[in-house]
């Protein structure tokens, strides 16, 4: 019987299946992040960044993240993989802060592990303004790891329903 949560391609899939495979974990975690975003809890800049990065663990736990965290427009950053509090400069946090627009990183190397891993920004938004950023990393080799995605979705659906997120619609893709 063959193992329903692989993720692994089956010997001549088509590129195009393994493509649309790709773009749908990346919405799917796009819907999550966006969802996060507008949390009280995760909007309240009075709240430390590692306060507002430890309350996204259940995430982290449940779709198998390797890192869900948030990042001020000053730098402070703070992650469920390292529970403290750090400073950074790069420069996405500007340009979202500025544009207000999710991203996604090219591939880069890990300073904690040197694995390559690909990082999704989410501004987070109050009163219309972006606040901060929630971000979830995940590292290449996690992706063939991953549940395949009719199997996360209905996840996903369920743990929304269940911590409330309900702010925008859940998409099943249909195969």
């Amino acid at each position: 019987m063959p193992d329903t949560f692989s993720s692994r391609p089956r010997p001549g899939t088509p590129p195009k299946v393994l493509a649309d495979n790709l773009t749908s974990r990346l919405e799917a975690t796009y819907n999550l992040l966006e969802g996060m975003s507008k949390q009280p809890l995760i909007q309240d800049t009075g709240v430390s960044v590692m306060d507002r990065a430890m309350s996204m663990k259940t995430y982290a736990d449940a779709f198998k993240f390797w890192m869900i965290g948030v990042v001020d427009p000053d730098g402070t950053i703070s992650s469920t993989l390292r529970p403290k509090i750090g400073k950074v400069e790069r420069d996405y946090i500007p340009r979202i802060m500025c544009t207000g627009t999710r991203e996604l990183s090219d591939p880069f190397s890990a300073g904690a592990t040197d694995e390559m891993i690909f990082t999704q920004f989410m501004p987070v938004k109050k009163d219309g303004k972006v606040v901060s950023i929630c971000f979830v990393s995940i590292p290449l080799t996690h992706m063939s790891r991953l549940p395949p995605f009719r199997a996360r979705t209905e996840t996903v659906i369920f743990f929304c329903w269940t911590v409330g997120i309900r702010s925008s619609p859940i998409r099943t893709p249909v195969n």
